[in-house]
């Protein structure tokens, strides 16, 4: 069953859905040509797959609204691994876990701005 989007709306997102993937996957292709870093690479290469994964899903969910629902679930549980991804790219960047637990331990605690100072008193209280 064709849903509300026009078909022009649908070539278009189409057109860019494709040319978006495109240039993806000859990033990701470029990474895993030049692995040179392996530590690093591995995930940034995770995290470039999220364009390919929210263009297909948003072409997709237009296409076929009524099964949207189960499509962007698995992009939501795919983003959230791309988070946890990003969070490992940066402790690799870093140094890891026990440089990071060592520079933090170092520095003095910080005074926060407005709002934030709020939050942390309301939840002392």
């Amino acid at each position: 069953e064709m849903s509300e989007a026009p078909a022009a709306v649908l070539v278009v997102a189409g057109f860019f859905s494709i040319i978006s993937c495109l240039f993806s996957f000859q990033l990701i292709y470029a990474h895993l040509a030049n692995y040179t870093n392996p530590l690093l690479q591995r995930y940034i290469v995770r995290i470039l797959w999220m364009v390919p994964i929210y263009s297909i899903d948003s072409w997709f969910s237009l296409r076929y609204s009524e099964y949207s629902i189960w499509v962007d679930a698995l992009r939501d549980c795919y983003e959230a691994y791309v988070l946890y991804m990003f969070f490992s790219l940066l402790l690799s960047y870093l140094g890891g876990k026990e440089a990071v637990a060592q520079l933090l331990e170092t520095k003095p605690p910080s005074n926060y701005p407005f709002p934030v100072l709020c939050v942390d008193t309301c939840l002392l209280y």
